[in-house]
């Protein structure tokens, strides 16, 4: 049997909102940590050059501007990417949210169920019919032959009188009967998504 059942569609696309916001995250957390590590670098070239004009009265005040100039772009462009990876941030939260999945899941249910699970009920609910019908027909049958059978019996042997007779037909043994009926332990092995062993050898 093919399994062509409905999966939950919304987890799905959760799992792909997801899975595409944290791409997304990831993205932008990379060009955060670009910029942070920029800047970070500036400060101390920075550093370094005030610590020579310090220590060797260098005149380094077009390098101090420059890198300051620098500074202030890299700082500027890291609040940029701050800010976008927010904005980021929020866009992936108006997603499917973990509340979207428990109210849909409900409905989930309902379709489920009214689709896939009493269709099949019906079904079965039909085939039991007729398997009560079969199983009727063969105590009927059984009942006629022991009408007859035992007619013919005492008519041979008019002074047994007896209500049983050493003639019966029927499912022969009990292991046939267990493999033509359901039994109880059929239902339990079933309840349990298993093959029950009475039907296993019919269907290698």
């Amino acid at each position: 049997m093919k399994n062509n059942l409905p999966k939950y569609g919304l987890l799905e696309k959760y799992n792909e909102e997801r899975q595409q916001g944290l791409q997304v995250q990831q993205n932008y957390a990379e060009k955060v940590n670009v910029a942070e590590a920029l800047v970070k670098a500036l400060e101390y070239r920075y550093n370094e050059a005030v610590r020579e004009v310090v220590a060797e009265g260098t005149d380094n005040r077009r390098e101090l501007a420059k890198i300051k100039k620098e500074k202030s772009a890299a700082i500027a462009d890291l609040e940029h990417a701050r800010e976008i990876q927010r904005v980021a941030r929020t866009i992936n939260s108006n997603g499917i949210t973990i509340e979207d999945l428990r109210i849909g899941l409900k409905e989930y249910q309902r379709k489920f169920q009214n689709g896939q699970i009493d269709p099949e009920v019906d079904k079965l609910e039909k085939i039991k019919i007729e398997y009560l019908k079969q199983f009727i027909e063969i105590q009927r049958r059984i009942k006629f032959f022991e009408d007859e059978a035992r007619k013919a019996f005492n008519t041979v042997n008019p002074r047994y009188g007896g209500y049983s007779i050493p003639y019966s037909v029927g499912f022969g043994t009990q292991s046939a009967m267990g493999k033509a009926c359901i039994t109880s332990y059929d239902l339990q092995t079933l309840q349990r998504g298993e093959l029950p062993n009475s039907v296993k050898g019919a269907n290698k």
